[in-house]
């Protein structure tokens, strides 16, 4: 079922991802029982995820507690009734391990950040728009332990 509470009730609940992001739902409510039949109709448009941006990380690779990475994400956009947009940053060594947050949500799309040895793995952006909606996207992250200074 698409709904939780069924066609012939005085409200109209979805299930979770019932609806599709971006589409356009026409809803229609006809009221009997009266001395005449009442009818009325709504467009409503779904609000999507933002889209069209990427995650770019300069230097790609670096030495732990030396090199300042910075993130930036660019190029995301969504509709302007959906913006401003704001921006996470986090780090996980693998796919499966928990995410460290490196900035909570913010209104700038970029962030310096040193890291720890052997935190090679994956940094992610989550952009969310005003109304929640979140799009994840995650590159690669090289973090080499730190140079041995020599004291010749």
């Amino acid at each position: 079922a698409v709904t939780t509470t069924g066609l012939n009730q005085p409200n109209l609940a979805f299930r979770s991802g019932a609806l599709t992001a971006g589409a356009l739902y026409r809803f229609a409510l006809t009221v009997t029982g009266g001395p005449q039949p009442a009818f009325g109709a709504v467009m409503v448009q779904m609000n999507r995820a933002p889209w069209g941006g990427g995650l770019s990380i300069s230097p790609t690779s670096g030495f732990a507690l030396v090199t300042a990475f910075e993130l930036r994400a660019s190029g995301w956009t969504d509709d302007v009734d959906d913006l401003p947009l704001r921006y996470g940053f986090e780090f996980a060594r693998d796919l499966v391990t928990r995410v460290v947050t490196l900035a909570d949500l913010q209104f700038l799309p970029a962030l310096g950040v040193t890291l720890a040895e052997g935190e090679s793995g994956f940094a992610f952006v989550r952009v969310l728009d005003a109304y929640g909606a979140e799009t994840l996207v995650r590159t690669p992250l090289v973090v080499g332990p730190p140079p041995v200074l020599s004291c010749d």
